[in-house]
């Protein structure tokens, strides 16, 4: 019997919820809470996609991991963009927090992009490997997705629905 797959609109949806979270999750001052809390939104947006595919999760050390793994690279893109604008003194339009928000929301959306592509080829949370991630974000990067231009205009947008 053939697999019924959710439709790409459902999955988007589901991870556009997440990432709004997550943005506004990221906003808070307040050390640790912030990072917890995104931490937690990630790790169930993956059971989430999980589900809509009918993969199990009986190991959920592997989404932990995954989360954590995230959380890392945001937490080391956040602080390296936050250096580069107080370099360029772009600190002062474009606080920390936008930065913050808008790299907490492209790490969450390539987070559920990620897994709704290795779930829709039939992977599972056990044979996520390197080979996905990086197949990901070379199709990514061939893509465009992942360029300086859409992630400045995400940044920009950021700040635009914040000022207004």
């Amino acid at each position: 019997m053939a697999q019924i797959y959710p439709t790409q609109e459902s999955i988007n949806k589901l991870i556009a919820t997440d990432v709004a979270k997550v943005t506004a999750l990221s906003a808070i001052p307040i050390p640790f809470i912030d990072t917890l809390g995104v931490f937690f939104i990630q790790m169930r947006l993956v059971e989430k996609i999980a589900e809509k595919y009918n993969v199990s999760i009986d190991n959920k050390k592997i989404t932990v991991v995954s989360s954590i793994i995230s959380s890392v690279v945001t937490k080391l893109a956040t602080e390296a963009l936050s250096n580069l604008s107080r370099r360029t003194n772009i600190d002062s339009i474009i606080g920390e927090t936008m930065i913050k928000a808008t790299v907490v929301s492209v790490s969450t959306t390539a987070m559920g992009e990620m897994y709704n592509t290795h779930f829709r080829n039939g992977g599972t949370l056990e044979n996520l490997g390197i080979d996905a991630i990086t197949d990901y974000i070379k199709t990514q990067l061939s893509s465009d997705n992942i360029s300086v231009k859409n992630i400045g205009e995400k940044l920009i947008n950021n700040v635009v629905e914040n000022v207004v």
